[in-house]
């Protein structure tokens, strides 16, 4: 027991009698009411004074090292809120980076204003330092500020007849970007034209159907409608801006509608009435002189035929027999073959035997099928 008592006083230390611990509360009591603290009171509240001051020496080391190592470049990644991109701007001393344009929906147009789509491809500060630039064919054509999404789309930008090539920069304190890749933008406001060689309007046709032929704009389409027959006939005019459509007709007149539209979208018409009649082959006879002088002979006269197909197209190599019987002078004959068309025999000499009165002159065809055709013509002699 003696043992045990030792170590527990050895281990709390000497206790004071509680008349010594009455007496120092007391004393510490006093002290408050008088307004003094004991010494070791204030060397607590320094201590914790000087503590607190040193933490707060040490953080700011922390933050001031932080920001010295940390990069003073561009940081990479995605674009923040409202198109922005997360980049750091750059720097006022450095060229900008040119602008992208991007390829717009169609490069071809009959609208004379279009609408360009660009991307900055670095953070720019929207201060007022920096401008873009919008060049049309070289030439500056806007200069404003920037827009506030890196993504935009600038409206009504005005074109010109013809190709049009936009190029976009940006302009700041240090001078201007190297331009985009340049797009162009071809505005054709003009109709094609049409200009028809044949059928003449008002022609008369003696085939079931007519070719016609004429000039547009090339590459333009060319539509063909016969309202009598309501038959629509089109085609690609061709690189040298010709054409050559064929459509049926009907006996009488046929009203032909023709409609051609270019590659804008740009239309132009026009309209060809042509009458068909039922048509044969035939043959026109011709002397150079119907009338003779008695006194004047003897002399010489030609005579012609023109052959032509149900079409009034010319028929070639036909056989053609001429027959000249002037008064009081025998029948003489002279045989050719049509060319072009036409036969012809020359020359034929009137003797001063022939006597006053009336002659004949005939021809007979003789078609490649083997159908004839004849024709006469009279001629006097006074």
């Amino acid at each position: 027991m003696g043992r045990t008592a030792d170590r527990r006083s050895s281990s709390r230390g000497t206790r004071r009698p509680a008349a010594a611990r009455g007496s120092a509360r007391t004393g510490r009591g006093q002290a408050r009411r008088s307004g003094t603290r004991s010494p070791t009171a204030r060397v607590s509240w320094g201590r914790r004074l000087g503590i607190a001051f040193a933490l707060l020496v040490v953080g700011a080391s922390v933050v001031f090292a932080s920001q010295a190592l940390s990069p003073t470049g561009p940081a990479d990644g995605p674009a923040g809120s409202g198109g922005q991109s997360s980049a750091p701007t750059r720097s006022p001393t450095t060229l900008p980076l040119a602008p992208l344009l991007l390829l717009p929906p169609t490069t071809l147009t009959t609208e004379p204003t279009t609408s360009l789509n660009g991307r900055f491809v670095e953070q720019l500060p929207r201060d007022g330092s920096y401008r873009l630039r919008i060049y049309l064919n070289g030439e500056l054509l806007r200069d404003r500020r920037l827009p506030r999404r890196d993504e935009f789309t600038i409206d009504d930008v005005a074109l010109a007849e013809g190709r049009n090539s936009f190029t976009l920069a940006v302009a700041g304190p240090a001078g201007e970007s190297l331009h985009s890749a340049p797009i162009e933008i071809e505005l054709d406001s003009t109709a094609p034209q049409i200009s028809l060689l044949s059928p003449s309007g008002g022609q008369t046709v003696y085939a079931p159907a007519t070719a016609l032929r004429g000039t547009s704009e090339p590459g333009a389409t060319l539509r063909v409608t016969n309202q009598a027959t309501s038959q629509t006939a089109s085609l690609v005019v061709a690189d040298d801006g010709s054409f050559e459509i064929v459509i049926d007709l009907l006996n009488g007149f046929n009203e032909l509608l023709l409609d051609a539209r270019d590659a804008a979208g740009n239309e132009a018409h026009a309209r060809l009435t042509v009458e068909r009649r039922e048509g044969a082959p035939s043959v026109r006879l011709r002397l150079s002189r119907t009338s003779l002088d008695a006194a004047a002979l003897p002399t010489t006269i030609w005579l012609e035929a023109e052959v032509s197909d149900a079409s009034g197209a010319p028929i070639d190599g036909a056989e053609v027999v001429f027959s000249l019987s002037p008064p009081g002078l025998p029948t003489t004959t002279y045989i050719a073959t049509t060319l072009g068309g036409v036969a012809r025999w020359p020359s034929v000499r009137i003797s001063d035997d022939a006597q006053q009165g009336q002659g004949l002159a005939t021809v007979m065809v003789t078609l490649l099928d083997g159908e004839t055709l004849t024709a006469s013509e009279f001629f006097t002699i006074e």
